[in-house]
């Protein structure tokens, strides 16, 4: 099958007679769908033998072949897992399965390293990281030095990439990156349990570098990273907006007064979307005296005092060849329950998923009965704030067939990017048989990929041909200081490296089963809540699982599921309350 850019309506539909014979036959014979585990993790055997040996070398103090084991799980199985455990955390056991990611178990292994298990570890890898090391720093890449400063952990060379990352950064602008770096190296030179975060723990951790005698290199960057922390905008989106939910701190400044001004008119958005107004779908953001709108189709910028339009990206290119009843072909597979549409935006540059006109199936029937759905083909594009001039776009070439290409070109996004200082993180997935979620992160300036990590392959519902009759709507990432947290609403809540994009846990909760199919369409499952993001607050991701009934908390640092609430207790409450506040009344 190829690409159609032309469209698959006039002239382009494929005869389904055949096809459709053979479907029906076999559906008869087809499985129900399963209640049991629709989804499955990177917990690889080869990686969980290989920890386990490393542990009995490690016990029995065999430092070559312990080494060995260490550095093959960092090189060969960087987003691998390990097997389930249930950790503590604050007083309480997991109530779930937790995956430790392999490279991160690895990585602390190492770091309890002393003596004459860390001098051979620099000897073994101390002149290469070297090398590397020059080379990354003449280039200036920020993506080499963090790939460097968790390659060869132990090494002298590591420790100065951690360090130089941060003055990249700086160099780019970017205070909050280059505080989040320089504090991950002084959390290794100084073997502190995590990166300082607040002004009093960088305060305590310069008194601890200068009893250390850290250098006065070192000293000059935790006083530059305290400089930067006082000095910035108390507000994490002041320099980026997203669809994100406030945490705490984070809420707007209340509502306006009626002696607020507001505009002449309402700003209607073009009928030529697929959306309907009584859907929260969606979501504008603004960036200074800026409202930027994504329709999925084109983004839209439009003055904040007046609701005039300033400009307007255009829709991708392929859309302008066809009628009104060829694009109503793409549409059919839109999630419009639970898809979330918004841009993010940085000062410079507005980042947004958009519809391309690309399929390799056509919209097919058999007695009234769907057989095959378009899902929709939605990609990154990146726009100057000020002018709307397209910076960069991974829309496939016009001759993709739907298999080759780069990442970006093959995965589809599956909901809202986020923007943090430099970077474009993003949820994006392949849709065959299986969904294969992945998080992806980009150059904000230039969209080339930095790091991408397959998270999860899971299940949604199939109509009696075993085919997906709508695309998959996944929740916006949330960045939390240097950790990505992606809430994948296939089974598992995960949270990632910022710079690197390893796995530091991976948590399942409980899902709702997968209905039985009773007829040819694809049974809903049961939906107790909206899509959204997750948000966090004391250290604790609060998040709302579409495919759960549970309203669920879990602990940043360890992943541990500390508590979960079923959505009718939430709702038992909220009737509570109401009652108690009619009694005020």
């Amino acid at each position: 099958m190829t690409t159609r850019r032309e469209g698959i309506g006039r002239g382009g539909a494929r005869r389904v007679g055949s096809l459709a014979a053979t479907l029906l036959l076999s559906a008869g014979t087809a499985a129900a769908q399963s209640d049991v585990r629709t989804f499955s993790i990177p917990d690889t055997r080869a990686a969980a033998a290989l920890a386990e040996r490393a542990r009995e070398h490690l016990d029995a103090q065999r430092w070559h072949e312990a080494l060995s084991d260490l550095q093959r799980l960092l090189e060969h199985h960087p987003n691998d897992l390990l097997g389930a455990e249930r950790p503590r955390a604050a007083g309480r056991q997991s109530q779930q399965d937790v995956h430790r990611g392999a490279a991160e178990w690895a990585l602390e292994e190492l770091a309890e390293l002393e003596g004459e298990a860390r001098e051979l570890y620099r000897d073994q890898h101390g002149h290469e990281a070297r090398t590397v090391l020059e080379r990354a720093r003449a280039s200036g890449d920020p993506r080499a030095l963090a790939a460097l400063a968790e390659r060869w952990p132990l090494t002298d060379a590591a420790l100065e990439a951690a360090w130089t990352l941060g003055d990249v950064e700086l160099e780019r602008g970017h205070a909050e990156q280059a505080r989040l770096a320089w504090g991950r190296a002084l959390r290794r030179a100084l073997k502190l349990p995590a990166a300082p975060r607040s002004a009093a723990e960088w305060a305590r951790a310069r008194e601890a570098a200068a009893a250390a005698e850290a250098g006065d290199g070192v000293l000059r960057r935790i006083d530059h990273a305290q400089a930067l922390l006082a000095r910035n905008d108390p507000d994490p989106g002041a320099s980026s907006r997203e669809l994100r939910l406030p945490g705490p701190g984070e809420a707007g400044h209340g509502t306006p007064s009626l002696e607020a001004s507001s505009w002449p008119r309402p700003f209607h958005l073009p009928v030529t979307h697929p959306f309907r107004s009584d859907r929260a779908n969606l979501h504008a953001v603004r960036a200074g005296e800026t409202i930027l709108v994504s329709t999925s189709m084109s983004l839209l910028a439009v003055d904040l005092f007046s609701g005039t339009l300033r400009w307007t990206s255009g829709e991708a290119p392929g859309w302008e060849d066809l009628d009104d009843g060829e694009r109503g072909e793409f549409f059919k597979g839109i999630d419009k329950a639970g898809a979330l549409i918004a841009p993010a935006v940085s000062q410079r540059v507005a980042v947004a998923a958009l519809q391309v006109p690309v399929t390799q199936i056509s919209n097919q029937r058999f007695n009234h009965i769907p057989i095959l759905t378009v899902i929709p083909n939605r990609r990154m594009f990146a726009f100057d704030v000020e002018s709307g001039r397209e910076v960069w776009n991974h829309a496939p070439r016009a001759d993709w067939d739907g298999e080759q290409g780069d990442f970006a070109e093959r995965m589809r996004v599956a909901g809202p990017p986020v923007i943090a200082a430099s970077r474009v993180l993003v949820p994006v997935y392949r849709m065959q048989g299986r969904i294969d979620y992945h998080v992806a992160c980009y150059a904000l300036a230039t969209g080339e990929l930095l790091w991408s990590t397959q998270l999860v392959s899971g299940q949604r519902e199939l109509n009696m041909f075993n085919r997906h009759s709508q695309g998959f709507s996944a929740a916006p990432l949330r960045i939390e200081g240097e950790r990505v947290i992606a809430l994948t609403q296939l089974g598992t809540v995960a949270a990632l490296d910022l710079f690197t994009g390893r796995i530091h846990w991976e948590t399942l909760y409980d899902q709702n089963p997968l209905p039985p199919r009773r007829n040819h369409n694809a049974p809903r499952r049961t939906q107790s809540w909206r899509n959204a993001p997750p948000v966090v607050a004391d250290g604790v991701v609060v998040a709302t699982p579409v495919d759960s009934d549970d309203l669920i908390g879990v602990d940043l640092e360890s992943g541990a599921l500390l508590w979960s609430v079923r959505q009718s207790k939430v709702s038992d409450w909220g009737r509570g309350m109401r009652t108690d506040v009619n009694l005020l009344l």
